[in-house]
């Protein structure tokens, strides 16, 4: 999966810090294995495009609280091996609806080095869609249910400084899904239903570049690996502007 975020930041100081609002726009791609109890193997690939607005309070104390709230619509395809001699096929589309709440705390390990601790909460919601899946044999109706996600996720995060405008950095987390099930009906009748309920471990890597006060842009490239519940790589691209 790989995926970028554009945004746009106005700072408006108070009397315990900053705070930082603005809109994001975002992309994302990738694609994905999913494996059933039943033996059931399904692959494929999606994406999604949205946008939203965030919020986050950064304290002098380094203690710091954020939000956001995104919407935007998604489009993934399928294909399985449903059973011996049975492959089947599909394609899907619908919306989304995602937001997060985190707080966390930076701490200064010496007078270049930072630890930033943070413990967030994220969901999402997609929408259900009606599916005519192709197969070898037929095609056939199917309704998939909304998708509900709940995740909390806590972690630290490493800052080392390369030069004036760049900060490399380096982070382990844990996160437990409480939910994602992925239920379908065909003629009234449940079907197998995946799900991702469980606990998946994080490792990042990535550099921050800050350009100059005349133009005020940062930039965020990581790359971030998952084992667990959840599996695979994930790159990020991230940039933002400051007004």
């Amino acid at each position: 999966m790989a995926g970028w975020c554009l945004g746009l930041t106005k700072e408006i100081k108070n009397r315990n810090g900053s705070l930082y609002l603005g809109p994001i726009f975002e992309y994302g791609h990738g694609s994905y294995d999913s494996y059933l109890d039943s033996g059931i193997h399904g692959w494929g690939k999606g994406h999604y495009v949205g946008g939203g607005f965030f919020a986050r309070q950064r304290n002098h104390d380094g203690f710091y609280y954020e939000g956001d709230l995104r919407a935007g619509r998604f489009k993934s395809d399928y294909q399985g091996n449903l059973a011996e001699g049975l492959n089947a096929n599909y394609t899907t589309e619908g919306s989304y609806i995602a937001a997060h709440l985190g707080l966390g705390k930076v701490f200064k390990l010496n007078q270049t080095d930072t630890m930033d601790t943070y413990l967030k909460y994220f969901f999402s919601r997609t929408s259900g869609d009606d599916v005519n899946i192709h197969s070898n044999l037929n095609e056939e109706m199917f309704n998939f249910d909304s998708v509900n996600s709940h995740r909390l996720r806590i972690g630290a995060r490493y800052y080392h400084p390369m030069n004036k405008s760049s900060r490399f950095y380096a982070g382990l987390a844990y996160q437990y899904e409480f939910g994602g099930e992925a239920s379908a009906t065909h003629d009234g009748l449940c079907t197998p239903a995946p799900s991702l309920r469980g606990s998946s471990g994080m490792a990042e890597l990535g550099l921050k570049v800050t350009s100059g006060k005349k133009v005020p842009m940062t930039l965020d490239l990581g790359v971030s690996g998952w084992v667990g519940k959840q599996k695979g790589v994930m790159g990020r691209l991230k940039l933002s502007w400051a007004f």
